[in-house]
């Protein structure tokens, strides 16, 4: 091969061509050997794809004759099973004889028959290929034009009930159709077969040619496909290999390798520019060590110069994340220098998070970065070190580089901190305290007020320290005078203060100031004075109200007759004795505490062993004590003392004194015996009316208990009748006994009844079904009801609950209302109405008449003592009945019906709790 004077070989002629007509394959690129092949590939696989569609649609043709074919097949095959299904379900019919239900089949499947005929002709007339179609067709039109006709005859003789002949003529005409129709089949099949056949054939040929067209294409396609692999690779494999060589030349430092590399082509052109990048790295290289011995020179004096200052300086790439730290940096950081390559997660790792997040928002900014951030030194030591630094940028004005410094500022944050500390603890002392501090000269002026001091006295600090006049101004109108004098003698005498004052701030607020003073002398000149200021206002309020208080609670125990105290259990000595103690045991408060002896001795004897039993217990058990005793004043005047004692436990849990409080009961007991012999009247009081109601009804009582004992002793002169006949007839005189039972049990149940509600017992609550009561006092007052016309009737709601009350009491409310009610109605009769329902967890109870009524006015005298609309009346038993209630927790009112009458209700809870043992009027 010879070389062009580019540098090219070129390719030997192609023998036979001439020398100016030869194929310069080997010359073509590489960008125009690969599409040139690929074209090929595509236009192969286009043609193949090409005869492969037409062969396609050429089975698609074939495959649409066939279903053609089988259209006429089946169309043909409907007009013969239509015919076939004509005469079978016709002579079925005519066997059974029934005219109607053969003209609407034979209409119907005439009709049928009609359809299919036209649509196996139209789908005969749609193939004109087939040779026998007009014969076919000839043949139908006969079919179609002879079943009606018969049709219609049959139907004539069907109209005439000449069913022998319908049946000969359907056996002998209808024969001659399905022959006609059948052979009609038999030719459409003959042709759809002959179709078939020659569309298999086709089908298989194109099948072949198929398979052989696919077959070329895709060995031609592989063929080429392996042809370009081949060349391809032996083209670029070999230029390849010399330019990996000349790379790993230039890797080892050899600058002056160059590549020999023929051809035209991409890779040709790529060898010559690897050889010029060499050249001019060469020059490079040199230029390069020339710079390094000052580079090295410059270095060494700038990495003094930053150990000496510990100033060290920092690069950031932020294209790639790296980092360069000088030697200094790297000590600052407390690491060795150059220890590691740093890149940005690196850094990150060493400087604080907080400190981290605040310095790259300052670099991202654009700005100069000014930070300060702890650094994280690997022993765990942290350092303060201060950021300084400025960005580069391209000409786009895109950051190419960010450079600084970074100072160790550690020490001098230390002393700065220390200072401020120092400063911060003197000035929230002083302002936990409500204290500032003032310097006073002997001029009279103030040099020095602390920060404290001016929110102290309301000032602006703005201003400066008052001067005296000013401060003077503050003081209060009563105290001014006070201090003026007190500020002159200090400057006469040279001696300090101690003041207590109030000023009045700017706001109008009134406070309290403790000032104290110290004069500074040297020699014997005066050179000021030295002094504090504290805010005592919450102090002097707190003894202010605390001895408001200490009078309240004097006051306070004067006139509940209580005394507090305190008793040391070590000694038994006291600690504390209110003022109305003394007055309460009658000790002189001018004589001291009373001993432990001295107060035993007030104990009333018959007091004095419980007392002490229990001030004992409460020892052992470190427990409150509650009791009530009496004690006996020297005069021989007895008091009951009601005393509530609390332990008071040292930390380690042991008793060390009880505290607590004595009260006067004496009145107290007075007025709870008076109480309980008003209860004695009261329940005396209930008795007297109960008593007085069965007075009324004794009546009617004696009438309802006189009419069981009658029965009951002429059911006992029957039982005698019954056994003395011969034979004594048994069943009888057992039914007459049982009547006696019957009758004695029901005099029993009413005089129990009176006798329940008659006697006089203490109260005792039990759990009671008061359906139960309601049926007892409808039965006590049933006699009394009777003789004055008026009917009663219930209206009680179903499973009620059991209450816990007392069944006499509550006898006598129901007693008292519905005997109430029958009287209002004595002149005009009436109906009187007893009702009891749930409501709102409370049992409601009514008891209503259709008597005269109550006016608004009475509505509430009704239920005071004494107060009647009876000329009999003696005025208590509402009075009483309200009380009753209101004692079990419920209550009880009157109201005015809409017609005529009244109606009482009241309610109980379901859960009763027992607030007095006795009716309260």
């Amino acid at each position: 091969m010879a070389q062009d004077t580019a540098g090219h070989f070129a390719t030997p002629p192609v023998k036979g061509t001439g020398s100016r007509n030869y194929f310069r394959f080997g010359e073509w690129k590489i960008g125009r050997i690969l599409p040139a092949f690929f074209a090929t590939i595509v236009l192969l696989m286009t043609v193949g794809d090409i005869i492969a569609v037409l062969q396609l649609n050429r089975l698609e043709t074939r495959a649409w004759r066939f279903y053609q074919a089988d259209q006429k097949s089946l169309a043909i095959m409907h007009v013969y099973l239509d015919v076939v299904t004509f005469r079978d379900t016709l002579t079925g019919l005519a066997h059974d004889q029934n005219a109607h239900e053969f003209a609407s089949r034979a209409t119907a499947l005439r009709d049928n028959f009609l359809r299919d005929v036209q649509r196996a002709q139209q789908t005969l007339s749609s193939a004109p290929d087939v040779n026998q179609v007009s014969t076919i067709l000839v043949r139908l039109e006969t079919v179609r034009a002879t079943l009606p006709l018969q049709v219609d005859s049959l139907l004539e003789l069907v109209k005439v009930g000449d069913w022998q002949a319908v049946r000969l003529r359907l056996a002998g005409q209808e024969q001659a159709l399905i022959a006609l129709s059948s052979s009609l089949v038999a030719d459409v099949e003959q042709e759809v077969a002959q179709e078939h056949a020659r569309a298999l054939e086709s089908v298989q040929r194109t099948r072949r040619q198929l398979y052989l067209v696919l077959s070329i294409t895709a060995l031609l396609i592989l063929l080429i496909a392996a042809v370009l692999g081949w060349y391809a690779t032996r083209r670029i494999s070999r230029s390849l290999a010399k330019l990996d060589a000349g790379a790993q030349a230039l890797a080892r430092g050899k600058f002056g390798y160059e590549i020999e590399l023929s051809g035209n082509d991409e890779l040709a052109d790529l060898a010559k520019a690897f050889n010029c990048a060499a050249q001019q790295l060469q020059k490079f290289y040199d230029d390069i060590k020339r710079s390094e011995a000052y580079l090295a020179e410059s270095n060494a004096k700038l990495e003094e110069a930053q150990r000496i200052t510990h100033v060290g300086y920092w690069e950031w790439d932020p294209l790639t994340d790296r980092v360069n730290w000088s030697d200094e940096t790297y000590r600052i950081y407390g690491l060795r220098p150059q220890e590691g390559h740093m890149d940005l997660a690196t850094v990150q790792e060493k400087i604080h998070p907080e400190d981290w997040k605040r310095a790259m928002e300052a670099a991202l900014s654009g700005a100069r970065i000014n930070v300060e951030c702890r650094l994280f030194r690997p022993t765990g030591e942290v350092r303060i070190a201060l950021f300084q630094g400025d960005v580069k940028r391209d000409t786009s004005g895109q950051p190419t580089l960010r450079f600084g410094t970074v100072q160790d500022i550690t020490d001098r944050k230390h002393a700065e901190e220390e200072l401020r500390r120092s400063q911060f603890y003197l000035s929230e002392g002083q302002r936990l305290a409500h204290m500032g501090s003032w310097a006073f000269n002997p001029e009279g002026f103030f040099y020095y007020w602390s920060e404290e001091l001016f929110r102290i006295y309301g000032l602006d600090a703005q201003k400066g320290a008052p001067t005296l006049e000013q401060y003077l101004a503050i003081v209060h109108p009563q105290d001014r005078d006070f201090m003026a004098e007190t500020i002159r003698k200090m400057h006469a005498e040279h001696i300090g203060c101690d003041v207590k004052k109030r000023i009045v701030r700017p706001d109008g607020e009134q406070r309290y100031i403790r000032s104290v003073g110290i004069p500074v002398v040297e020699g014997e000149i005066l050179k000021g004075f030295l002094g504090t200021a504290i805010d005592i206002t919450e102090q002097e309020l707190l003894t202010q109200e605390l001895e408001r208080r200490q009078a309240h609670l004097t006051e306070a125990q004067k006139l509940t007759h209580t005394g507090s105290w305190a008793w040391r259990l070590a000694d038994r000595k006291t600690v504390h004795l209110s003022e109305e103690w003394y007055r309460i045991y009658s000790f002189d408060p001018a004589e001291g505490a009373p001993t432990w002896e001295k107060y035993f001795d007030r104990v009333h004897p018959e007091d004095r062993l419980k007392w002490k039993g229990i001030i004992e217990r409460a020892i052992v058990q470190k427990a409150d004590y509650d009791q009530e005793f009496r004690i006996l004043l020297p005069n021989g005047m007895v008091k009951w003392i009601h005393t509530v004692a609390h332990p008071v436990l040292s930390n380690a849990g042991d008793l060390e004194e009880f505290v607590g409080s004595s009260t006067d009961i004496t009145a107290f007991k007075s007025a709870e015996q008076e109480r309980e012999k008003l209860r004695q009247l009261e329940a005396e009081l209930a008795h007297i009316n109960r008593v007085s109601t069965l007075g009324e009804m004794a009546a009617s009582l004696a009438h309802e208990i006189k009419q069981p004992i009658s029965a009951a002793i002429t059911s006992a002169n029957s039982c005698v009748e019954w056994l003395a006949h011969v034979p004594p007839n048994l069943d009888r005189a057992r039914a007459a006994a049982a009547k006696i039972d019957k009758y004695g049990n029901r005099a029993a149940e009413i005089i129990d009844g009176i006798r329940s509600f008659y006697k006089k017992c203490p109260p005792q609550r039990e759990l009671v079904d008061v359906s139960g009561i309601i049926e007892e006092m409808l039965t006590l007052l049933k006699g009394e009801a009777n003789r004055y016309s008026v009917s009663m009737r219930t209206e009680l709601a179903a499973d009620l609950p059991k209450i816990m009350v007392d069944r006499v009491q509550l006898q006598q409310v129901f007693m008292n209302l519905m005997l109430n009610g029958i009287e209002a109605m004595t002149d005009s009769g009436g109906e009187l109405t007893v009702k009891s329902k749930l409501q709102d967890g409370q049992l409601q109870f009514s008891v209503s008449d259709t008597g005269l009524g109550l006016s608004m006015e009475k509505m509430d005298q009704i239920f005071s003592a004494f107060f009647t609309t009876k000329s009999q009346g003696s005025g208590m038993g509402l009075a009483i009945s309200r009380s009753i209630v209101e004692s079990h927790g419920g209550r009880l009112w009157a109201t005015a019906n809409d017609g005529r009458g009244a109606t009482f209700h009241f309610t109980l809870p379901t859960h009763v709790t027992e607030t007095s043992s006795q009716v309260i009027l």
